[in-house]
Parts: structure tokens; sequence; C-alpha cells
């Protein structure tokens, strides 16, 4: 078979899952990946033939992608904030929605200056890393309960030249707290879905992404937030920010949280035009 009529085969068998533009674009990155082919370089050669290798390595990425694997744990890359990450299914996805939040934390140390940085639940590592390299003269660190999510981070800081710190903290036990110090800016995505919105989430996520990363009890949906709440007051420097990813039907709960604390700030919306981001500041 040519390279070609594989290209055709592949999107053929992926719109039995995905619609016509989603399966395109997912064929489209692993031929770039795995034979540096965009779809231009394959119709100007329809009669390249496939060697033997790359007709089996085509055929196991069909196969875990029928299975509702992920692209970006297929390649084993998910692009974030301009840069390339490392990802498995130890740690989550990044997403678009992220990246905003990044966005806002870059344009907050540009504008006040910032020491030190925590990132809480930091996963394949992709904030602390891109507000690092953004940012050289700040030092950053990451905290993860995951000892398998550490070394994915500690492999994409090493990758870009990033000097973070990563340590291995269960951040709801507060006495692990002793590894960690005082920070201008705290940013988390900790886990914030109710474990009853599972059901109806896609078989790409609930089968494949790490719920511990994903999900919260229902009776108590806010219990990370409540957490970093209580830590921002004894290790967040005084004029400090928290910057968080939140639910969108769970923002303005987590600000209110925020302002029993004595915080105050605001919910910010996504691209999407979801309440998902939450911004507070610590006064005296």
């Amino acid at each position: 078979m040519t390279a070609y009529q594989t290209y055709r085969h592949f999107i053929s068998q992926l719109t039995s899952i995905y619609n016509a533009g989603e399966a395109a674009a997912i064929t489209s990155m692993v031929f770039f990946e795995c034979l540096g082919k965009n779809k231009s370089d394959l119709l100007k050669n329809q009669e390249e033939l496939l060697d033997d290798n790359d007709a089996l390595l085509l055929q196991e990425k069909l196969a875990r992608l029928l299975q509702h694997e992920p692209v970006q744990y297929v390649l084993e890359k998910a692009m974030f904030a301009g840069y390339s990450f490392q990802v498995n299914n130890k740690v989550l996805i990044p997403r678009p929605e992220t990246e905003e939040l990044v966005e806002k934390v870059n344009a907050h140390i540009a504008t006040f200056g910032c020491n030190e940085v925590l990132d809480i639940g930091t996963g394949s590592g992709c904030i602390p890393v891109a507000v690092k390299l953004k940012n050289p003269h700040v030092r950053v660190s990451g905290i993860d309960v995951s000892d398998d999510a550490i070394e994915v981070a500690k492999t994409n800081a090493s990758a870009h030249g990033a000097e973070v710190l990563f340590y291995c903290v269960d951040f709801l036990d507060v006495t692990q707290y002793d590894t960690l110090g005082q920070y201008d800016i705290i940013i988390s995505n900790p886990p914030y879905i109710p474990a009853s919105d599972l059901s109806s989430m896609d078989d790409n996520v609930k089968r494949h992404e790490p719920h511990l990363a994903l999900f919260v009890s229902d009776e108590d949906p806010l219990v990370f937030y409540r957490q970093i709440a209580n830590f921002a007051q004894q290790h967040l420097t005084t004029g400090g920010s928290v910057f968080m990813e939140t639910h969108k039907d769970l923002a303005s709960d987590v600000l209110q949280l925020f302002r029993e604390n004595n915080f105050e700030g605001k919910v910010w919306q996504d691209m999407f035009g979801n309440n998902r981001m939450v911004i507070v500041n610590r006064y005296p």
C-alpha cells in the first residue's frame, strides 16, 4: 500500500469515532510525526510505497487511536504555550484554557515583578516550565502527589533547559509542607471535576487520562481550593497572588471561599466564555 493510500485509510477508520475534520487533523499529526510528511507531500508522491517498518508503526498508532486513546498520548507529545511537552497517561494533556492562565501569570510578573512561584498539581510540568522560560530570573517550583508525574515534569524541564524545582508532595497532607517556603505567586490547576460528571465525559478522557488529576468527590468539590486558601495564609507573601483554574460552575464558589479567607479578586472567563479562572490577592 502506498503512503497516500494509507493516509486515506487512516482517515476513513478514524471517522468511526471522530468527525471528518478531527479525523483528518489527527491523521495529519500522526503522519507528520511518524513519517515527516504532510498531506501535500503525500499528494505529490502518491505512488510512494510505505516500507514495512513505517507500515507497522502506523498500524500500531491507528489501533491505539481506535481505542479512543488521545493522539497526544499516542505520539507522547503535546503543545503548550508554544512549547512541545512529553506526555503520557500519568499526566493530563495540557489544555488551551490553561495557557490563558499562564499568560495572566506572565503579564502579572511583567507588571509587578516576582521572586518565587509555586505550581500546585504540576502534572507534566507545563505550567512552571512555561513560566520559567518566560521569566528566567524567577525561582519556580512545582509539586505533585504522583511520582510518575514528577518524573515527566523533570524530563520536560530538562528538555527545555528550564531550572524548575520539583517535589513529590501530597498537598492535602499538611505535614508535608516542611519542604515548601514562601511564594509571591501560587498557581494551580487542581482536580475540580465532580465525580458525577464522569459518565458524561468523552471516552478519550475518562478511559485514558489520570482520574487522580481530574476528579473530586461530589460531597466536597472545593477540597483543593480550601487547602490552597489555608496554605496561602502561611506560604504566600503579603500582597502575593493566587492564580487558579476552576470548574465553570464552581468559579464563584471558589472566589467566595477566598474572600472569606482575607483575599480579594475576581473570576475570569476563558476563550470560550466560561468562568474558568479565579485570581486573588492577599492583603494584610
